[in-house]
């Protein structure tokens, strides 16, 4: 069973979702975001991964200003208060999908 959850955000006075799938990789958590419109999932290209270490998520980008640099940080953002307010939920949430 693979589990995945669902995030919302707002980009741009505009309600976004993206997809999470949750996986355990060498005993710390990752988060793939797939950000449900294309354009702005293009701005992940390559950082659409956040780490779980030690119970804290971990943003790994270099801070270079860009727009995809803040667009990384309001997905990283949100999903940190939804992990906050969902300790146990997307932990435990297996869907009916099964690869």
């Amino acid at each position: 069973m693979i589990k995945i959850f669902s995030l919302d955000f707002e980009f741009k006075k505009l309600t976004c979702f993206a997809i999470i799938r949750v996986s355990r990789k060498t005993g710390n958590t990752e988060y793939h975001v797939r950000v449900m419109n294309s354009r702005l999932d293009n701005l992940l290209c390559g950082f659409n991964t956040f780490k779980e270490v030690n119970g804290r998520l971990i943003n790994e980008m270099p801070a270079d200003g860009s727009r995809e640099l803040r667009f990384r940080t309001l997905i990283f953002q949100r999903l940190n208060v939804y992990l906050q307010n969902n300790p146990n939920s997307n932990r435990n949430l297996q869907t009916a999908f099964s690869l």
